[in-house]
């Protein structure tokens, strides 16, 4: 019977069929259009239905060979035969389909097929049993005006109802144009309906308002987890779904697109987790919409609809928003789900340390790699040089300049893979590397070559054009690596001039005290802070001035001719040599140190800042010092484990670099004092004295207390300065030179009493001044009071 419907079918619905079919009972079809029918049948699942196609041509003797055939048709498990193939063009196709469907290639994929699925063929069977009863109830009529209200036709009714609702408005119409009562018709087939949907199981099929369609190829990704929802995805690919409502079921449009999540991602930057979904859709059934990330915040308002697929795809109006986001959600209950990390460095899975790099990991974790587009060039190749032979090249990295430059350079890389197990014991390096030099002395090809420890680069990963924020996202994400920001130059512009300045401030502050910018959300709660978690190079082609500035940095200065540019040439050539050092330093890191709870590096660093403290020294420097011998010494100890150095070689080396660190701490000393600005307020009062801008006034002659311009009196030992004067006096003379204090008159006199330069007096408990009053002639004047000595030491 089935065989007998699937030909009525497609003789009523496929001229080219019928035109074949006869042909073929002739026996003047083509030889490639009967195995082009015979595939089709095969493939969509009725292979009597392809022995019955070979009969109306063939003897039944020949079938034999046909069988063979039809199993290596079977074999090959290919799609059914499409339109095209039988010579259809668009319009044909259309006429037989209604809709045009295409895969994502965009090429037509209708077929012959589609019009004997098994749910077109129960509705055909159905249609025709309608069609018999209703005859047979038109007779009856004659006799029973109420015939239509016989249950058996009412059960056929309410079939018809659920399984082709277009044919039962047409049986709905026809019983109005015989004037009969259709009100309580209707009536009793929906009591039959619900009576029937409430009797079967959830999984039954035919009790539902939902048409039973066959979705084109392009739909059926949308049309998963559906069988127990009140959802459907329309022939017309509509997202849709039922709504009981008093005595009836009716049919919603949500959409005229179909929308899936085809992934889930959490992307976690050790700090916060943050969940994305990547979406895909279809529209009007026959074009696939572009894939999308949409932040799960932003996914339940569904605005992201309209923002990235335009107006082409259509929410019908708001009630239906909470039906199309629940559609896609249940459509992609089996969406896979990954954790992306988004980070470079260190990362705990699996109680075990493993080191992240952009699309890789160096561990023992499987499925587990870090994704950064803001830093795709640091990564490590797993290649098969020696590696004793890729840590030679380090040291020789070592004689490319002076000790005083390339030392600090590898140890501040080294350091940057301790930082995590650093922190673990409240120590952060808190200095920024400040490489400095004339144009040509090869400071930022050192400092490029110096970055293909961690990945491979031929240029900076930021430079201080970059913004703020792009700087301090990016420091963020260099966790455990080096961090390189090139080019701060003069500037013929004022306005560049001062946006630089401000960018290598910021990152100075973020590195020297590693802190983040706080910020605050709309509601006054604080957002999530990101500090530096890394080690930063900067290049430039001068010093930044100012003490706060410099007492965070660690300056070196390379002039020309400096650098060995026939050894550069060469290491240039071998920068995967230092990317595999690296990567077996991580592996060795990790299992020596990392992994190993018992290692501390706390003991060592106090040992080093005490041995680098100097009464005269900022503790900063001797920090800094501290932390680069221990980047340094971290190394020694990896290259002596794989044999690359001897003991005697890692003593001598340890002296070496503890020498250059602390001439650099003693050299950065320096340059911080002499931006001091409580050295430049009292070298400044001393000009002026020796300018005789200013003229002390023996402080126990009385004749003075008439001239009221006196701002400084003396005696023996001590001057003795009106306060709120002699600052004016100073930032006037400062202003003269495009110079000043940069703070207020209350800081600068506490710092001058916490570095001893000026008297601190002893004043009663109840006296909140700053200054005690001292008698200059017949009058009590508070006063700031300097030591002679001392300033004449400046």
């Amino acid at each position: 019977m089935t065989t007998a419907v699937i030909f009525e079918i497609l003789s009523q619905k496929c001229e080219i069929f019928t035109k074949d079919l006869e042909k073929y009972q002739n026996g003047t079809l083509e030889e490639k259009l009967e195995f082009s029918w015979a595939t089709l049948f095969v493939n969509s699942g009725y292979d009597e239905a392809a022995r019955e196609f070979v009969k109306y041509s063939f003897h039944e003797t020949a079938l034999d060979g046909f069988e063979s055939e039809l199993e290596a048709i079977k074999s090959k498990k290919c799609k059914p035969t499409l339109c095209k193939t039988f010579g259809c063009n668009d319009e044909q196709i259309k006429k037989c389909h209604e809709l045009i469907t295409r895969n994502s290639s965009n090429d037509i994929n209708n077929s012959p097929a589609n019009l004997i699925t098994e749910s077109k063929i129960k509705t055909f069977i159905n249609a025709s049993r309608y069609k018999e009863q209703l005859e047979e109830i038109f007779i009856r009529l004659e006799t029973d005006p109420t015939a239509y209200l016989s249950e058996d036709f009412l059960e056929a009714a309410a079939d018809l109802k659920v399984n082709n609702l277009q044919e039962y408005t047409k049986l709905v119409e026809e019983f109005k144009q015989n004037n009969i009562k259709t009100q309580k018709f209707e009536k009793e087939v929906e009591s039959v309906v619900k009576r029937l949907k409430k009797s079967a199981p959830k999984s039954s099929e035919g009790f539902s308002n939902k048409p039973s369609v066959d979705l084109p190829e392009i739909l059926q990704p949308y049309n998963k987890n559906l069988e127990n929802s009140k959802f459907f995805v329309s022939e017309n690919g509509q997202i849709c779904y039922e709504k009981e409502e008093k005595d009836d079921v009716k049919i919603i449009t949500a959409a005229n697109f179909v929308a899936r999540i085809t992934e889930s991602f959490i992307f976690d930057d050790g700090q916060v987790q943050i969940r994305k979904f990547k979406i895909r859709g279809v529209v009007n059934a026959t074009d696939q919409l572009p894939e999308i990330i949409v932040e799960a915040k932003d996914f339940n308002s569904l605005s992201w609809v309209i923002s990235q697929w335009g107006n082409r795809a259509i929410l019908m109006d708001e009630a239906t928003v909470r039906s199309v986001r629940e559609f896609i959600q249940t459509v992609s209950m089996d969406a896979p789900e990954r954790i992306i990390h988004y980070q470079l460095g260190w990362k705990m899975v699996n109680n075990r340390w493993s080191y992240l790099y952009s699309n890789g990991l160096i561990g023992d974790v499987e499925n587990m790699v870090a994704e950064i587009n803001e830093l795709p060039n640091y990564l490590f190749r797993n290649s098969d040089i020696n590696e004793k032979e890729a840590i030679k090249v380090v040291f020789d990295f070592l004689k490319l300049t002076k000790p005083e430059i390339t030392f600090p350079l590898i140890a501040h890389a080294f350091l940057s893979i301790s930082i995590e197990k650093l922190s673990h014991e409240q120590l952060e390096p808190k200095y920024l590397l400040w490489i400095y030099g004339q144009s040509g002395s090869f400071k930022t090809a050192l400092s490029i070559l110096l970055l293909n420890l961690f990945g491979e680069f031929t240029s900076p990963p930021a430079t201080f054009s970059d913004t703020i924020n792009a700087l301090e996202k990016k420091a963020y994400l260099s966790k455990d690596s080096l961090f390189l920001v090139d080019d701060f130059h003069p500037s013929s512009s004022p306005n560049e001039a001062r946006y630089k300045t401000g960018v290598a401030q910021n990152l100075t502050r973020k590195y020297g005290d590693r802190i983040s910018k706080g910020r605050a959300k709309s509601n006054m709660s604080l957002s999530v802070e990101y500090k530096p978690r890394g080690n930063a190079v900067c290049t430039s082609e001068d010093l930044l001035l100012g003490h706060s500035t410099n007492s965070r940095h660690m300056s070196i200065e390379i002039y020309r001719g400096e650098v060995d540019k026939e050894l550069l040439t060469e290491l240039q050539s071998k920068t995967e040599y230092l990317n595999k050092a690296m990567r077996v330093f991580i592996e060795w890191h990790a299992d020596k140190i990392m992994n190993d709870e018992k290692i501390k590096f706390k003991p060592e660093f106090l040992k080093y800042r005490e041995l680098a403290q100097d009464s005269n020294r900022h503790l900063r420097f001797a920090e800094a010092v501290a932390y680069l011998q221990i980047g340094f010494t971290t190394l020694l100890k990896f290259a002596n484990d794989y044999e690359v150095i001897t003991d005697e070689e890692v003593a001598g080396f340890s002296k070496t670099a503890f020498d250059v660190f602390i001439k650099l701490a003693e050299k950065q000393n320096q340059l911080a004092q002499s931006e001091d600005v409580a050295d430049k307020f009292m070298l400044t009062i001393k000009e002026l004295i020796d300018a005789k801008e200013i003229e002390p006034a023996d402080i126990l002659k009385p004749l003075h207390l008439n001239k009221t311009s006196t701002i400084c009196y003396h005696d023996s030992d001590y001057y003795y300065f009106i306060p709120q004067s002699i600052y004016a006096r100073v930032s006037e003379f400062l202003k003269r030179k495009d110079e000043m204090l940069s703070i207020t008159d209350r800081m600068l006199w506490k710092i001058l009493r916490e570095r001893k330069y000026i008297v601190t007096p002893e004043l009663p408990e109840n006296d909140n001044h700053q200054f005690a009053k001292k008698k200059i002639g017949l009058a009590q004047v508070r006063v700031v009071q300097i030591e002679k000595k001392k300033l004449e030491n400046f």
